[in-house]
């Protein structure tokens, strides 16, 4: 894959991402979106399809957040909802080892920078 068709596709997830911040805008209805975000029951942690759910975090207003982060060994991304406060952060590296640790820094960098605007 070259650099262009790879930032292509990460602002494909970034759109992807305005799903879960519009309730599935004009593509998914409200009662699809709730289904993909609520967890099967069962212990900790809570995970609805590829999303890692939580409440309490302080940045997203206490409200739930989503989590998904993953690699192909070559790219690591981040990406990190706050639904209830309009706000997701999408972080991706091109190195997906040394890069991970700089990654993960700049998703919460991001994080504080917006959550506090």
């Amino acid at each position: 894959m070259n650099v262009a068709v790879v930032c292509h596709l990460c602002f494909r997830a970034a759109r992807f991402l305005r799903l879960y911040l519009t309730q599935g805008g004009r593509l998914a209805s409200a009662a699809t979106m709730a289904h993909l975000l609520t967890p099967p029951e069962g212990p900790p942690p809570q995970y609805a399809y590829g999303w890692g759910v939580q409440t309490g975090q302080a940045w997203a207003g206490g409200g739930m957040t989503l989590a998904h982060e993953g690699s192909n060994t070559m790219w690591h991304a981040i990406a990190r909802v706050a639904p209830e406060r309009g706000l997701a952060v999408l972080s991706v590296t091109n190195e997906a080892t040394a890069g991970t640790t700089a990654n993960r820094a700049l998703a919460q960098a991001l994080i504080g920078l917006f959550a506090s605007a």
